[in-house]
């Protein structure tokens, strides 16, 4: 029924299902999916809580759950959970990039650099994450942390060429547009940098 796209009736079979036998987690990960596919999306966010209340261990659940809440305009809700799953796992770059997205999404800055100084916390040579940083205050009209960030890049790798890039959008924005095609030209002179950037 489910595949056919008749999910009301997939819904009441699958409810009689996990009434006689509650413990199957694939009978109440079709519920979910039934429901997701109705866009009933707190149904979707119930039955997923209900299915890490008895199987907590299952780190599927966790983000299942989250992209429910997020479908549900739950984003507060969405970060609470991913928050779990960085105690059971530790830091990913995956959860903070998302947690990330989410903060700037509710215009929180702060919270959205915290998450990226996370990663530049644990990876200090890492230059995408300075970037990244960069291009958030940029977008947020933070001129002077967004150069910060985009100078720690060029410390850290100084071939780097995306970082010539975001430079450039730098200039522009603050209007002094030779010195933006400059860093165009030198991005465009970086043979680090594929042609598709």
């Amino acid at each position: 029924l489910h595949k056919l796209g008749k999910n009301f009736e997939a819904i009441a079979i699958l409810k009689k299902a996990v009434v006689i036998d509650e413990k199957n987690i694939w009978y109440q990960i079709l519920l979910a999916e039934c429901y997701k596919d109705l866009k009933q999306y707190s149904n979707e966010v119930g039955v997923y809580q209900k299915l890490l209340k008895n199987n907590p261990e299952k780190i599927d659940l966790y983000y299942d759950l989250a992209i429910a809440q997020l479908y549900n305009n739950q984003p507060e809700e969405a970060i609470k959970t991913y928050d779990k799953v960085e105690e059971k796992i530790g830091l990913s770059e995956e959860l903070c990039l998302q947690k990330e997205r989410i903060y700037e999404k509710l215009k929180n800055i702060n919270k959205a650099a915290a998450e990226l100084q996370k990663l530049i916390d644990a990876n200090p040579k890492e230059p995408k994450y300075y970037t990244l940083l960069g291009n958030l205050y940029l977008d947020a009209g933070q001129k002077e942390k967004a150069i910060e960030s985009y100078e720690k890049v060029l410390q850290v790798d100084p071939c780097n060429g995306e970082v010539h890039l975001a430079l450039a959008d730098y200039y522009r924005e603050i209007n002094q547009m030779q010195k933006s095609f400059d860093q165009l030209k030198f991005a465009f002179e970086n043979p680090n940098l594929d042609a598709d950037t």
